[in-house]
């Protein structure tokens, strides 16, 4: 009898996470009104991961994104802090620009000025969230062209050359070369 209420439970619970899990999703299609594009990190239900060249481009995206979290219940923000891609959609930046300012890595084009991170901690935790940084390590242009011998390689043709990611506009370093570890 207590093994059926322990799982009667876990299946509400269950439930009660899609739930929440869905409702997150239609308050953010419905506050989004375009542009804004936020990602599910499943397995917790109150943690959003955000963009933040897309998200929180000046104090007051961050102020209205940390008032809506807020307001549907998220416990925690995961905030990149470094550029993780190489696309085409991306604004021109390049992976491995920093959002933050910053003294190690090149500067996001519009973000020399505007600490999107610590405007995030200081806007979250008066609300009562946390911040967690999301620092991509293995995506990134500004190191791969800083250190050509640290670039993933590949085998294409019987020749062993760098590896752009299948569209070969991509740029990532190898995660087994220990200067990357320190660069990271």
């Amino acid at each position: 009898m207590a093994v059926r209420r322990m799982v009667v439970r876990r299946m509400a619970v269950r439930r009660m996470a899609v739930w929440r899990m869905a409702v997150w999703r239609m308050a953010v299609r419905r506050m989004a009104g375009g542009g804004w594009r936020c990602q599910w990190v499943e397995g917790c239900n109150t943690m959003l991961a955000v963009r933040t060249q897309e998200n929180l481009p000046n104090a007051e995206s961050v102020a209205w994104f940390v008032d809506r979290a807020a307001r549907n219940g998220v416990d925690v923000l995961q905030v990149s802090v470094k550029m993780d891609e190489d696309e085409s959609d991306s604004g021109g930046l390049d992976s491995g620009q920093t959002f933050p300012p910053s003294t190690v890595a090149p500067t996001a084009r519009g973000f020399e000025h505007f600490d999107a991170l610590g405007a995030v901690i200081e806007a979250a935790h008066a609300r009562g969230i946390a911040v967690h940084a999301w620092v991509p390590q293995f995506h990134d242009r500004a190191v791969a062209e800083a250190h050509p011998d640290w670039q993933m390689m590949a085998l294409v043709d019987g020749k062993v050359q760098p590896w752009h990611g299948a569209d070969g506009g991509a740029w990532f370093v190898n995660p087994l070369n220990e200067g990357v570890w320190l660069s990271a």
